[in-house]
């Protein structure tokens, strides 16, 4: 069994043959392959969503967790208008 060592995810924990090069944005578990993703999620129940509501420390804030919930406070928006619009 060839090991890889390196890469700045680590080795897959899945199949332990490959360095990591994807992570999942449900649970953050790194994976080298489409195969491996959709064989952690088998094993573990991940739906691989990230949770759009869930807590984000200031200090680990990104931009890209500030353009994610501007687009679900958006969404939000858009479904109450369209509400207001049936009623």
């Amino acid at each position: 069994r060839p090991s890889v060592v390196g890469g700045r995810l680590g080795l897959c924990p899945v199949c332990s043959l490959a360095a990591s090069k994807y992570r999942c944005p449900g649970c953050e578990t790194p994976t080298c392959s489409l195969e491996c993703s959709k064989q952690h999620k088998k094993d573990t129940g991940c739906t691989g969503k990230r949770n759009r509501t869930g807590f984000i420390d200031i200090k680990k804030f990104t931009d890209r967790d500030l353009i994610s919930d501007y687009r679900l406070l958006e969404e939000v928006t858009g479904m109450c208008d369209s509400g207001k619009r049936i009623k």
